[in-house]
């Protein structure tokens, strides 16, 4: 079904998406307390 196979990869994005946000927070996080 194309439809299954559209949200699947839809939910890949978001995953990827939501993981590089996280990731990106973590090290904005660490480079504001290193400039103070």
């Amino acid at each position: 079904n194309q439809g299954i196979l559209a949200e699947r990869e839809v939910s890949e994005q978001r995953n990827q998406a939501a993981r590089w946000a996280s990731e990106n927070s973590r090290s904005f996080c660490l480079w504001s307390l290193s400039e103070g």
